[in-house]
């Protein structure tokens, strides 16, 4: 499955490259930074504390793809100042910060995801929705965000009482997240 995932990493980096939209929007350092810690902790050169740092690295590109796309709207300017001081003191550790990076990651994206669709709704225009890379990339970090809470509220309760059903849960989040990169490919071939 991790071979898998790899592939599918590194066939998004690619597509990133290749599209002209997606390059100027710099997904392809997201794609490498994603490929390059995965590869590294993988051949345990990084250990897998350093998730903490990468999520917060993720919450900080994914924000500021969203901030190119509301450039009009100030109030998410300071929601989004918000989000990156949270993020900064989980990156550095501070104390008074007691948020896992994973669940906060979650949320981060699932607000943003729910944010840009909730725009499109209110300010639809000519173009089809589907044909809009965000609305792929917004709904590859919806899936993968709600899955991983899904994922995380009951496995601290399995982890002590079914181990099976703990491994499947685990399971199906591999697939999931296998399936949002294919969401997120898809966007990579989109024009806007």
């Amino acid at each position: 499955m991790f071979y898998l995932y790899i592939l599918m990493i590194f066939l998004c980096f690619v597509a990133s490259i290749i599209n002209k939209a997606a390059r100027q929007r710099f997904l392809w350092i997201y794609f490498v930074f994603i490929l390059l810690s995965e590869i590294l902790i993988f051949t345990k050169i990084l250990n897998n504390n350093f998730y903490n740092r990468a999520n917060c690295i993720h919450i900080i590109f994914i924000c500021w793809y969203f901030y190119k796309e509301f450039l009009d709207r100030k109030i998410y300017r300071i929601l989004l100042v918000i989000i990156s001081l949270i993020n900064f003191g989980l990156l550095f550790k501070l104390d008074i910060l007691k948020i896992d990076t994973n669940i906060f990651k979650s949320f981060v994206f699932i607000f943003l995801s729910i944010d840009w669709f909730v725009n499109q709704i209110r300010k639809p225009d000519e173009t089809i929705i589907y044909q809009k890379m965000t609305f792929w990339i917004s709904s590859s970090i919806l899936l993968w965000s709600t899955i991983f809470i899904i994922r995380v509220i009951p496995g601290q309760f399995f982890a002590e009482l079914d181990m099976d059903f703990l491994l499947l849960i685990n399971h199906l989040y591999q697939i999931i997240t296998i399936i949002s990169y294919l969401l997120f490919l898809k966007s990579l071939f989109c024009k806007q």
